[in-house]
Formats: C-alpha cells, structure tokens, sequence
C-alpha cells in the first residue's frame, strides 16, 4: 500500500511540472507586415515667390571733394526677405539702383556706384530644412542694369530666407566732379525664376 501511493504522487509531480514547462515555452510571433502612408502636397491658388520685405538705405551727409567721395551706409532699416512657399524651381534676387537725383535741381550723381558686400543669409524659420540660398557681392552702377545678390538653386530657398546687410556693408562711391545737392534714388528689387549666374 505503501509503494502503490508513493507512485501516485511522483505521477502527479511530474504531470504539474509538465504543465508548468508547457506554459512557459515562448510563443514566435510574426511581425513583418508592411503598410504605407500617404500625404500629397499642394500649392495653395495664387501662391509665388515672392519680396516680402526690402530695405531703405541712408547714407546720411558727407563732403565731397576733388578727389572723389566714399561713404558707408549710415542706416539699413530691413533685411531683404524672399518667401518661397513651396516651388522646387530655384530662384534669383537682383538689384537695381536708378540714378541719384536731386529733386529740386534735377542734377543726378554722375557714374555713382553702390556696392553690396556679401549678405548673412538665414532662415526666419530656425527649424526650416531647405538648404539656404547664397548670396554674393553685388556692384550696381546707378542707373545701369540690375545685378545679381543672392541666389537659390532647385530645391533650395523654400520657405522665408532673409539677407540681411550691415551699414558697414553696404558703400556708396561718389566720383570727382559732382556737385553738392540733396539726393536721393530708387532701389529696385527683382525675383527672377530660375538660377542665373
């Protein structure tokens, strides 16, 4: 009676740890099942690129002499500021300046120059992932043709790019033999589609 028990309960042990070994054995599960994501993006109707802001320049007073004048700008109260939305063409910012006039007298500056050293060029959006456009040294001979001061190439500008210019910057050359006079010109800024050099 006695062995007839003690072979009960080993058959029972056994049975549980068979159980518990079962239940732990862990289960592979297959997990490589791909689906895909979608988004389309769409330019808004009348979206361009676009000047959204430019600057004055003031080269406050100096005296002129026999031997020609240069001035640094006194004053620039904005950056130049080009909005892509969303083009992948590249563009080009140029600038122009008219003669300098005076207005009362109409005698202009004859053969001035202006020249725009290079611009820091940045983003206003610090988190913005385009590639930033470049901007270079522009000289304008008043009342000539626009030259160019920064560029972005394909897929490059998209978003709110400012070029900002230091007084320091920015010079104004006066050749000998004009005449005193208050003067002023017009600065014309140009987005031209595409990449130039």
């Amino acid at each position: 009676m006695i062995k007839h028990l003690s072979f009960v309960r080993l058959t029972v042990l056994s049975a549980v740890a068979a159980t518990f070994f079962a239940v732990a054995l862990p289960v592979k599960v297959h997990a490589d099942t791909t689906q895909h994501a979608s988004v389309t993006l769409k330019m808004a109707d009348g979206a361009q690129v676009a000047i959204s802001d430019a600057p004055n320049i003031n080269f406050g007073t100096t005296a002129i002499n026999s031997n020609g004048t240069d001035k640094d700008a006194d004053n620039i109260d904005a950056p130049v500021t080009v909005t892509n939305p969303g083009f992948a063409d590249g563009w080009t910012l140029k600038v122009a300046a008219s003669n300098f006039t005076d207005a009362q007298t109409n005698r202009t500056i004859k053969s001035a120059q202006m020249t725009f050293d290079t611009a820091t060029v940045a983003a206003d959006d610090q988190n913005n992932v385009s590639a930033a456009p470049v901007a270079q040294q522009a000289v304008l001979t008043t009342g000539g043709a626009a030259q160019k001061i920064v560029g972005a190439a394909d897929h490059a500008g998209v978003g709110t790019f400012s070029a900002t210019f230091n007084p320091s910057n920015v010079h104004l050359h006066i050749p000998a033999g004009n005449v005193e006079g208050n003067y002023s010109a017009d600065l014309t800024w140009t987005l031209v589609n595409g990449v130039e050099d």
